[in-house]
This record gives C-alpha cells, structure tokens and sequence, in this order.
C-alpha cells in the first residue's frame, strides 16, 4: 500500500513537472568551433521539457539539444539576442526590481550539421512562452530601446493582454490607442458585473489583439503581448 502511494505521488510530481514545462523555453547561447576551426557564437530556442541545464557540459547532449526539432542537415539559429527591460506595472519609470525583461533573437542563419566540431553553451536564460514582442523591432533599435519611454499602456481582455510602451509620441498612434481604450472600458465593466467569461471571453481577445494590430508599424513603441490558458 505504502508503495502505491509513493509510486502515485512520484508518477503525480513528474506529470505536473512535465506540465509546467511547457510554460517556459530556453534561450541557448551556443559557441560553436567548426571543423575548418571557425567559431561561431549564436543563439537557439528550445522548451524546457527538453533542456537539462546540468548536461550541459555533455558534448553528446548539447548537440541533441541543438537538433532537437529538426531533420535534415542545416539547422536554424540566430546571429544576435536583444534584452528589453521594462516596467511590469503601468509605470514608464520603476526600480530595477519591478522591472521585467523579454529577449528577441535576430538575424537567423542555417549551420550545417556535418560542420559542427565542438559546442559550448556560454549561458542560458530561462524565459516565458507566453510573452512575446509584438511590434516590429530591428536590432539596430537599441539605442531608442534603452531610453525611457513616454507613455505606457496596459489592455487586457479574458485570457489575453498587451503592454503598449511608446517611446516617442506619435498622432497616429493616439488615434490608434482611441479605439483600444473604449473597448478596454467596455470589457472592465463587464468585469465589475461578472459577466465576462469562457463563452464571451475569446471574442473580446480577438477584438481586442485587431485592435493591437492596427497600431502603426515602423514608429518607436514596442507591443509585448501573451495570453494565459
């Protein structure tokens, strides 16, 4: 009795473990040293389910983790990695521990497996797959990035929602914001009453990540958006 009790909770941790996994990935920073002695420094995502940070001195397994996904010869990854820093409530200036960061990776390149040498992991960043930038951003915008922004909105629907950090004023994006915060009105209210929910929840989602999406492209403001399940 005593062991089926122990085999239930062991058999209830590992499924709960492999459920939480799939909330979160790795962001991998490989050098790679190729077989014509080339070094080559990138990046890779991977899910958590699949990555042991303490394998990684494991030549064997890094490059399974480096495959992992794909079939064929060339693998994809990226040439560079951009950390933007931001304030996780509604603020446009905050103290370094209420701030959040969210990595973007640029620049993406095919290696070929039959060049692959050696691999070392330089470091590895444990990220959310809920979050994501949204907006058009190029990694020649970090200068822009690392200043302050100038306005900072927060919309969210049911499951869904969007960080608006705008970084220069722009008409066309207050024209935009309009629209965005009359309907994030009408789903507070419905808050407030109880009456959002699974049934009418997605379609306000929808309605409202339209709504994100019509904000000019090309202006300096980043969109980070998710959604929760």
């Amino acid at each position: 009795m005593k062991f089926s009790c122990f085999l239930f909770l062991l058999i209830g941790f590992v499924t709960l473990a492999n459920a939480e996994c799939q909330y979160s990935k790795y962001q991998l920073h490989f050098e790679i040293i190729t077989n014509t002695n080339r070094t080559v420094k990138c990046y890779k995502e991977i899910s958590s389910c699949y990555f042991n940070p303490q394998l990684k001195n494991d030549q064997n397994y890094l490059r399974q983790a480096m495959l992992h996904g794909f079939e064929g010869n060339h693998i994809p990854l990226y040439k560079n990695r951009m950390g933007y820093k931001y304030c996780i409530e509604e603020k446009v200036d905050c103290l370094e521990s209420e701030q959040d960061e969210i990595y973007t990776l640029f620049d993406e390149f095919t290696l070929s497996t039959k060049n692959i040498n050696s691999i070392k992991l330089l470091e590895h960043h444990l990220v959310s797959v809920f979050d994501h930038v949204a907006s058009s951003i190029n990694f020649s915008d970090t200068g822009w990035l690392k200043k302050q922004p100038v306005e900072v909105y927060y919309f969210h629907g049911y499951l869904c929602y969007h960080n608006i950090i705008i970084h220069k004023a722009n008409k066309k994006i207050s024209e935009a914001l309009v629209a965005i915060k009359k309907l994030q009105s009408e789903i507070d209210e419905l808050e407030k009453e109880n009456s959002i929910t699974y049934k009418n929840g997605d379609e306000y989602d929808a309605q409202l990540a339209d709504l994100v999406d019509q904000l000019p492209t090309n202006k300096k403001m980043v969109v980070i958006s998710g959604c929760t399940d």
